[in-house]
């Protein structure tokens, strides 16, 4: 046997011992979990959440209230899916950082769970924002948020699903504004169209008046157009009336002063992708007790992720003197 043979020879059977031991070692299991989560057996956890430093400057101009305030923010989401025969099965915790820092009073403020539920398929059981508000289009600047959007949460038991261009979502809620113990009921519909959306929401509760014996009926209803005739445009038209202080969706810019004792306001709110970089947003809001805001923001994201962005808020109320807002917030999300 010639040199060539023995190294032809030689390569074959260590090829041969390389595939034999190969057999022998364990297969790496392949994780079923979506890219960018945490596979906890059978579980997918993904982790999201914000870190963000907020400069704001107001004009009060008075001797008991500081020009500039310097507050960090942090919030963090877990969520845990498993696939089931019955839907997806999921759990949520988000905790909310707050305002981090030494306050003004020197006190620290310690991280609060913002949110957490269980849902399973269409099912959703633990506080959360209203499902009255799951089909409604709001604010669209960023940075200073109207209060003419629902941030209203509550414990509740409830579902959602879709039929078609339809959604839903139905809810039996705690209340929590007044006294009442039968739970308030929250609703919405929704309608996608394409190039937007239509969305209708309500809620009602029955709470007890100052002699305890009896009880009176308050609600809240909201209505919301969002078009997008671009993708560099969306525009959203909102509405919303309240009877008393219902709470709810509508949202409340203050007590309200009218002699019929209702609440109500709307909101026009536009956003322009001026680059891929750069989105210009404004929003203005008017509201039964006569107040009026208005929001501009520009927000600057160069790499995905982090954004920079300038925002200043104008305030008109009855019977107050006018303020106007500015902000200037460094973002992190992931």
């Amino acid at each position: 046997m010639n040199i060539k043979g023995l190294l032809l020879g030689s390569a074959a059977a260590l090829a041969m011992g390389a595939s034999a031991q190969a057999a022998d070692l364990p297969v790496a299991a392949v994780s079923a979990c979506p890219a960018g989560t945490l596979d906890l057996d059978g579980a997918c956890l993904d982790i999201s959440g914000f870190t963000r430093l907020n400069i704001e400057f107001d004009n009060e101009n008075t001797a008991d209230t500081k020009d500039i305030t310097w507050t960090t923010a942090a919030e963090l989401n877990f969520t845990a899916s498993t696939e089931t025969e019955l839907g997806t099965l999921v759990g949520f915790i988000g905790l909310d950082g707050g305002n981090i820092g030494t306050t003004t009073t020197g006190d620290d403020q310690g991280v609060t769970v913002g949110k957490a539920y269980v849902q399973l398929g269409g099912f959703i059981a633990g506080y959360t924002t209203t499902l009255a508000a799951a089909n409604l289009a709001g604010d669209l600047t960023s940075g200073k948020d109207s209060g003419a959007d629902s941030d209203y949460k509550a414990d509740l038991i409830g579902y959602s699903g879709s039929a078609g261009a339809f959604n839903y979502a139905l809810s039996v809620e705690e209340y929590t504004t007044g006294a009442s113990d039968v739970p308030a009921i929250g609703a919405s519909v929704g309608y996608d169209f394409g190039m937007g959306s239509l969305g209708l929401g309500g809620t009602f509760a029955s709470v007890k008046t100052t002699d305890a014996d009896t009880a009176t009926g308050l609600f809240s209803v909201a209505a919301s157009v969002k078009a997008m005739p671009t993708d560099a445009i969306t525009l959203v038209l909102r509405g919303g009336f309240e009877s008393e202080t219902a709470g709810g969706v509508v949202g409340s810019a203050g007590t309200d002063t009218d002699t019929n004792n209702t609440d109500w306001n709307v909101l026009a709110s536009a956003s322009f992708a001026a680059t891929e970089t750069v989105t210009l947003a404004a929003t203005a809001a008017y509201y039964s007790t006569e107040a009026t805001e208005v929001v501009g923001s520009v927000s600057w994201a160069p790499v995905s992720g982090f954004a920079v962005i300038g925002a200043a808020e104008y305030n008109s109320a009855k019977g107050a003197a006018d303020t106007t807002d500015f902000l200037l917030r460094i973002n992190r999300s992931f």
